[in-house]
């Protein structure tokens, strides 16, 4: 069972992040407060080994695992945004959409180690349950004669229109990731634990930005199109790298911002307005530009923080494999 749908959420659903809760649970424990990257639904140009770059973020605040005899139901929940790009023959839509999502897995664990990689199945015996409810605050604009006069026609609802078919295309991409479960991986070789959606191969880990066998924190491709924001973490306080290959752009800009003050801006980063963010809780920042590789170190000693990503150049839309590590 699914359900796409796009409520009018006012601005005290979407804007504000649900209170984090967490059953205690090990699986839990690992997900709870988490930002995890959504795939992008449209087609992107990418080298043939390069992973699907991301395009949103969710955030996950509750999350149940209640198990019994070897069988679990994995609930997830929290708000989240993604960036709709859109060009169509009479309306387009180019923002980053917040949205709510909730998703619940019920199956059996397996678990098998081959090729120095421990992988745990979570192999679904029921359709996976997803609900998404996305705003409806929505600047769609027009793009032809015939689009101007459905924006101006009241009974027409063009925003409700448009965040539907935001969320029946992102619960049909969920889906299908969905129906076949999730894995978790840790590599002996590299000491490094890793999930995903979907069912892996044994032996198999998912595939990243950087493919080394260099232990990360995060190790994502995103795709920055003006006026997006990716945000990464939880991240431990200390010594910090960061590497950043651009890819298309100019180049990306960073902030960490402590775990403590995300909450009280999580409404201007689910809008992409990253701007608008506290200077004060911003505790270092920094730029990183021109195609190619680049390294840069930094420290947050005080607090456990999460990094938000932009590209440098608003006009420009951005794509660069990052990864992150102590």
């Amino acid at each position: 069972m699914s359900a796409g749908c796009a409520h009018d959420a006012g601005a005290s659903k979407l804007a504000a992040a649900a209170p984090r809760a967490s059953d205690g649970s090990s699986a839990c424990e690992g997900l709870i407060g988490r930002f995890v990257g959504l795939p992008a639904i449209e087609e992107v140009p990418q080298a043939s080994s390069a992973p699907a770059p991301l395009a949103g973020r969710w955030w996950v605040r509750k999350c149940a695992a209640p198990s019994h005899e070897g069988r679990v139901r994995l609930r997830l929940e929290g708000p989240g945004w993604y960036f709709v790009d859109e060009d169509g023959s009479d309306l387009s839509l180019h923002q980053q959409v917040p949205f709510d999502l909730a998703i619940e897995l019920e199956g059996r664990l397996d678990a098998e180690l081959a090729n120095g990689v421990l992988s745990i199945w979570l192999v679904p015996e029921k359709e996976p349950l997803i609900e998404l409810d996305a705003s409806r605050n929505l600047d769609v604009r027009a793009s032809s004669a015939w689009g101007a006069f459905l924006r101006w026609m009241p009974l027409v609802p063009v925003q409700a229109m448009a965040a539907d078919r935001f969320s029946d295309a992102a619960v049909s991409a969920l889906r299908i990731k969905l129906r076949s479960g999730a894995t978790a991986t840790y590599d002996f070789r590299s000491n490094q634990g890793d999930a995903t959606l979907g069912k892996l191969g044994a032996g198999q880990t998912p595939s990243h930005a950087f493919g080394d066998r260099t232990p990360w924190l995060v190790n994502d491709r995103l795709l920055l199109p003006p006026s997006a924001v990716h945000v990464l973490g939880p991240i431990a306080p200390g010594p910090t790298r960061l590497d950043v290959n651009v890819e298309q752009g100019e180049g990306i800009a960073y902030r960490a911002v402590c775990e403590r003050d995300l909450d009280s801006n999580y409404s201007a980063l689910a809008h992409g307005r990253v701007s608008e963010v506290s200077g004060g809780a911003i505790i270092t920042r920094g730029t990183v530009t021109g195609l190619g590789l680049h390294t840069t170190d930094f420290a947050v000693n005080d607090c456990k923080f999460y990094l938000i990503i932009s590209s440098v150049a608003r006009a420009r839309r951005t794509l660069a494999s990052l990864r992150v590590r102590a």
